[in-house]
């Protein structure tokens, strides 16, 4: 049974990953205390749609807590994104920082609007779930508070703030996930 629901994960995973246009690097997870050594992940950055920028944690910070934010896309590993898919929800996924090892997250699970994006040590709780639409320029939804990740304030400048509000569909909610 373990198996078979590897075997759907993965498949589901992949699908994702070809609808999304990614493709994987080969490259194994960080060897860090939060990170799954044995997997390889499919690593790429994540655009938001109304900046043109790419989600990032602050200041390449390794530490729990550190924010999410947009910067312009350098190809740095505090960009780059390994999804996980979440065994038991289709088309949710845990997204890995590449440089920390940790999961993207909205700060003390609040499902408030405005709560701040952050990392935190990979548990696999609801806050670290995030379900993508599968089509051009999806939503990216919080499992626990079903609120859409954006750029707060409709913000295009580099620094500004990754958090949750409720799903409208705005460019500001809306991510590209192109070829790593």
């Amino acid at each position: 049974m373990r198996y078979r629901l590897v075997k759907i994960a993965g498949c589901a995973l992949a699908s994702a990953m070809a609808t999304l246009g990614l493709a994987s690097s080969g490259v194994a997870s960080p060897q860090t205390e939060t990170a799954k050594p044995s997997v390889d992940y499919v690593w790429g950055n994540i655009r938001n749609v109304n900046s043109g920028l790419c989600l990032e944690i602050r200041a390449d910070s390794k530490e729990d807590g550190a924010t999410a934010n947009q910067w312009e896309c350098n190809g740095s590993a505090t960009q780059m994104w390994g999804l996980e898919a979440v065994p038991g929800r289709e088309w949710s996924f845990t997204f890995h920082n590449k440089n920390s090892g940790k999961c993207l997250e909205i700060r003390g699970d609040s499902k408030e609007d405005r709560a701040i994006a952050n990392q935190w040590r990979c548990n696999g709780s609801p806050t670290q779930q995030w379900e993508i639409e599968l089509r051009s320029n999806p939503l990216v939804r919080n499992n626990n508070s079903d609120r859409c990740l954006e750029v707060l304030s409709w913000g295009r400048e580099s620094g500004d703030l990754a958090g949750q509000w409720l799903c409208h569909g705005g460019a500001n909610q809306r991510w590209t996930f192109p070829a790593a």
